[in-house]
């Protein structure tokens, strides 16, 4: 079998090697898998479905791989904007709550000075109680004179 000793001779041996023998292990590798893939294939693969060994997709890979590196470099451009957008989202929600927090700050003291309690009074001094059959709130119990 020519793959296996060229496999590991190309692995560990800095010697150059040749294009055109390279593309034979290439496909012969690929010849195995379609065997792989017929033999051990539950259900069964029929080998005249599967396709063949195109060597022009290894002549070509270098030409195509500057059109990949351009491709990879627009879709990490496009990664980069959305995360900036993700970003100033978050900075938004964060400014609005900030301010929603201001407003309920605000409207909870309006409360507190027309109820005439001072802002940071601990809690309301009437409570209401929802199933009770009045319809205001009960004050609590005056002192005895």
């Amino acid at each position: 079998m020519c793959c296996g000793v060229f496999g590991n001779d190309a692995a560990h041996n800095p010697d150059h090697i040749d294009p055109e023998r390279a593309v034979r292990a290439i496909g012969q590798l690929f010849d195995i898998l379609v065997w792989a893939a017929v033999n051990v294939a539950r259900p069964p693969l029929e080998r005249t479905k599967l396709p063949t060994f195109d060597r022009s997709i290894v002549y070509n890979a270098p030409k195509q791989r500057q059109q990949s590196q351009q491709e990879i470099a627009k879709l990490n451009q496009q990664l980069q904007q959305a995360a900036d957008e993700i970003e100033t989202t978050k900075l938004l929600l964060t400014e609005r709550e900030e301010t929603w927090r201001q407003e309920r700050k605000a409207h909870l003291d309006q409360i507190a000075a027309f109820k005439g309690k001072p802002k940071n009074s601990p809690g309301p001094a009437t409570s209401w109680k929802p199933n009770s059959r009045s319809f205001g709130p009960t004050l609590p119990p005056t002192p005895a004179a």
